[in-house]
């Protein structure tokens, strides 16, 4: 079972620096082809499957992202909260997800004060990050890692 940790908002909402910030993993255009490690609090360092674009905006489907990190313990990735090039909005990868058997394990939502759809599951609580325009990535990736149990 992959744990799912998922950064989502809109076009301009620093997703992709956040990512970066919180991973280190800058690698672009190419699919990933080997774990990227990030160390969390309880002193264990994990393996993570890292999409820092939105699902969306590379064209990547629910399917291929389970194909692409399955085996990988935990992915990163970012969705957009509404549908963008012909592909569903953040609710409906999320289901997906579930229903493949991943574990959300995390939800951070930027630039917005809440979702129109909700969560799809009620264990989950997102942090709300609104004001990303006027903050920095590395800052609200620090928040974030509060939350989520990262060093």
């Amino acid at each position: 079972m992959t744990n799912l940790y998922v950064i989502i908002g809109e076009q301009n909402t620093r997703k992709s620096s956040t990512v970066r910030a919180l991973s280190g993993f800058h690698q672009r255009g190419s699919n990933q082809t080997k774990p990227h490690y990030i160390a969390l609090t309880n002193g264990n360092t994990e393996d993570f499957y890292i999409e820092p674009t939105s699902l969306q905006e590379k064209r990547i489907n629910s399917k291929d992202l389970i194909n692409k990190a399955k085996h990988y313990n935990n992915a990163l990735i970012c969705l957009r909260e509404n549908s963008f090039n012909n592909l569903p909005d953040y609710y409906s990868y999320l289901n997906d997800f579930i229903t493949a058997g991943w574990n959300i394990k995390g939800l951070a939502v930027l630039g917005a004060s809440n979702l129109q759809k909700g969560i799809p599951i009620s264990s989950i609580s997102p942090i709300y990050e609104t004001n990303t325009i006027n903050i920095a990535s590395n800052e609200i990736a620090h928040r974030i890692r509060n939350s989520w149990n990262w060093l």
